[in-house]
């Protein structure tokens, strides 16, 4: 099934966040951001149809509803003219006598990689779950983040010069104790992937009080000098913090220099509707989400040309 953006309603759905606020947005990284990001996540949360037969999405919990998204992720890959791929994975229960009784999981994570302009095998990859809860749109948790990713996809691809190819990818079953994205690291540990970092984004769509703050996760001194240098310049507040529960935890856990990067969690400004039905279109700050992606734009661009 082929996807087709909507761009008339993108004018009244700008209007609908009950967060917005008045923060500055005369830069053009940001305007073509919001409209960019309205658009993916009215779809994507089923807000709005997906096409113009009037299919919706719903939440993404299911495996009938989890491959939908990812079918629609494939073809918005497709759309950015990058060159999406599956990874189907199979990940057995506890013990084999379990899987004699319990279907083993299955789920489908989807990558683009970005290549670099030069001869190089070294990656930074860039990630978020596309899964959700059951019965949650999962507009902050986790649509905020997928869309974060695919606009840093479509700025990267005008960079001229490029010294790491950038890999981004959709976890299947975040909410499923990681099961997507540690079969995606396992999958890229068992190829040997030369992995620069690794930033994966997680609830990253709530501002009640406008500070735009932002929040990463275990990140090495490296990454979070690098964060704050980009965060200073922006003027977004920035804290390093332990948490562990997404999925940056299994590329931690196999030794690769990863964080994650969210609103600000530990701060307590976070969406108070995680995991719920009202975790829906309207609660998502869309200048918010805009100025986290253009800090994270800034961090990424900077790694690709050093």
């Amino acid at each position: 099934m082929k996807y087709t953006s909507f761009l008339i309603p993108i004018i009244v759905l700008l209007g609908l966040s009950e967060q917005m606020y008045s923060q500055p947005s005369d830069s053009l990284f940001i305007s073509t951001t919001k409209v960019f990001q309205t658009d993916f996540i009215a779809r994507f949360t089923g807000e709005t149809p997906i096409d113009k037969s009037g299919t919706r999405l719903g939440p993404r919990s299911t495996p009938r509803q989890r491959a939908a998204g990812a079918e629609f992720l494939y073809q918005t890959f497709e759309e950015l003219e990058m060159h999406p791929k599956y990874h189907s994975y199979r990940a057995l229960n506890v013990n084999f006598f379990v899987d004699l009784l319990i279907a083993p999981f299955r789920g489908k994570n989807v990558y683009a990689t970005i290549p670099a302009t030069i001869d190089t095998d070294e990656h930074v990859i860039l990630g978020a779950h596309y899964d959700s809860e059951a019965g949650a749109p999962g507009a902050i948790d986790n649509a905020t983040g997928v869309a974060l990713n695919l606009m840093i996809g479509k700025e990267l691809l005008k960079v001229e010069k490029r010294t790491k190819h950038v890999t981004i990818v959709f976890f299947d079953q975040e909410e499923d104790d990681e099961i997507g994205s540690k079969a995606f690291s396992k999958m890229i540990k068992e190829k040997e992937w030369n992995v620069h970092s690794v930033h994966i984004s997680d609830l990253i769509g709530w501002d009640s009080n406008g500070d735009r703050a932002v929040e990463i996760a275990l990140a090495v001194p490296e990454m979070e000098a690098l964060y704050t240098q980009k965060a200073d310049m922006l003027s977004i507040p920035i804290q390093n913090t332990r948490v562990r529960s997404s999925d940056h935890k299994p590329f931690y856990d196999l030794g690769y220099d990863a964080l994650l990067y969210s609103e600000a969690y530990i701060g307590r400004d976070s969406t108070p509707y995680l995991h719920s039905e009202k975790d829906t279109f309207e609660t998502v700050n869309f200048d918010y989400l805009a100025s986290a992606t253009q800090l994270m734009f800034e961090v990424i661009k900077e790694l690709i040309k050093e």
